[in-house]
């Protein structure tokens, strides 16, 4: 029994932050103005907790939360007709797809699993580049990472040497960030204790 509160975007000024550990800022659009966005990282940085989902991950690095690089579709359009445009797009969407992780079990983020692989579900074409630290990323793709369903050549491409979890500082809060839904409609089982090993012991990250 974890008691939440759910609060508007538009609503953020009128909260009293400082009640509160954690924040969890799910896949959305973000247009927060600039005393939301300063009281947002203040909040952060006397030790608060913020763990983003999906395209949060956009807004979080471009108000310096965090810095991480992405790795690009670069599917070409050289050549490409008008009316090839929609399937050529439509064919670099990853919809539902089940990808292999390599876990470094030593991890906080990867405590209570038991296995060293771990299948994760992926929709979107977010893609952190590993770290040139090997102990920043924990969760990591195999060599051969897709199981089932399908993606682009090109995305394939971007996933290799990619991460789909990070943690960061700053000052004395933590920034977590997935690259996809862990709890995928409640059903998606493997990947929900991520969020939960985020929420509890992100102070050992």
């Amino acid at each position: 029994n974890i008691p939440i509160t759910k609060i508007k975007k538009s609503n953020i000024l009128r909260y009293d932050l400082s009640k509160y550990n954690t924040i969890i800022m799910v896949n959305g659009r973000y247009d927060f103005d600039s005393k939301s966005i300063e009281k947002i990282k203040n909040w952060v940085e006397n030790g608060g907790k913020l763990i983003g989902y999906r395209n949060s991950i956009n807004w979080l690095t471009k108000n310096s939360f965090i810095k991480l690089e992405l790795n690009q579709n670069k599917a070409s359009t050289r050549g490409l007709k008008y009316k090839d445009k929609s399937n050529h797009y439509g064919a670099q969407l990853t919809s539902g797809a089940i990808f292999k992780v390599e876990l470094d079990r030593s991890h906080p983020i990867n405590y209570g699993y038991y296995n060293n692989n771990l299948s994760v579900f992926r929709n979107t074409n977010i893609y952190i580049k590993n770290d040139s630290i090997g102990y920043n990323n924990p969760i990591k793709y195999s060599n051969k990472p897709l199981i089932s369903g399908y993606i682009s050549k090109e995305n394939l491409k971007s996933i290799e040497n990619s991460r789909p979890f990070a943690a960061y500082n700053l000052k004395k809060g933590k920034v977590l960030v997935f690259t996809d839904n862990t709890n995928f409609r409640a059903f998606w089982y493997g990947t929900n204790k991520l969020l939960m090993n985020a929420i509890f012991f992100s102070n050992l990250m």
